[in-house]
């Protein structure tokens, strides 16, 4: 069995617990886009990440509960993009539980509250009575693939050509915007070459896209030259 969570961690205090939010007299990044303001230096974020990562590497180590969904051996991975943290561990009640502590220990010691109500459970080939005691002890909502993820499709199957439905959105949206007939042929090229191409070479970067898909850009690509 194999289970896995995603935490969104909100910044400092909540802004309903004060009629304004505590600024500090240096120039602080907001967490994310909901009012919440970090307490502290700059750079909070990154170095948020770093220490949780090193929270969890040491503690992981020496936890026999919290361990590779694979592998007895090995620790649970801990994966993060900027301030968003991916923590993949095996299905367990007591890992569940030894996760939140872990997470609610890194809350006391540097301050920055994690929003649960913003997280997510992902169970992998888990039962529903075992999905349904993991997430009364993390505390945060469950969801299934398939999972958007930095804009691009997640799932534990072969992805199909409707999943990437949005992405051909995103590229008729941008040739829509363009007015192809007051542009020279050249201008159109540096348009598709250097600005559209762009949107599947980044999804190309984690995936591997399906023939259809390639087929339906360069019909757009096409059409507007």
């Amino acid at each position: 069995m194999g289970g896995s969570q995603s935490c969104f961690g909100g910044g400092g205090r909540d802004y309903e617990e004060y009629e304004q939010p505590w600024r500090s007299a240096r120039k602080v990044r907001p967490s994310d886009q909901d009012g919440l303001w970090y307490v502290g230096e700059r750079d909070v974020d990154r170095k948020a990440t770093e220490f949780i990562a090193r929270f969890h590497a040491s503690a992981s180590y020496r936890d026999p509960i919290l361990r590779h969904p694979l592998t007895e051996a090995t620790p649970c991975p801990v994966l993060q993009y900027a301030n968003d943290a991916l923590i993949i561990f095996r299905a367990s009640v007591e890992a569940a539980r030894r996760a939140k502590f872990f997470l609610d220990q890194f809350a006391l010691a540097t301050g920055l509250v994690i929003n649960f109500t913003k997280s997510t459970m992902v169970p992998m080939h888990c039962d529903q009575a075992l999905v349904e005691e993991m997430q009364g002890a993390l505390e945060c909502r469950v969801e299934g693939f398939i999972q958007t993820y930095l804009g691009l499709p997640l799932s534990c199957n072969k992805l199909k050509m409707v999943h990437f439905v949005p992405l051909i959105a995103k590229i008729d949206k941008y040739l829509s915007g363009w007015c192809s007939l007051l542009l020279s042929a050249g201008g159109r090229i540096v348009l598709l070459n250097v600005v559209l191409d762009a949107l599947p070479a980044y999804a190309m970067g984690a995936l591997e896209l399906p023939p259809a898909l390639l087929r339906a850009i360069d019909a757009l690509r096409c059409a507007f030259l």
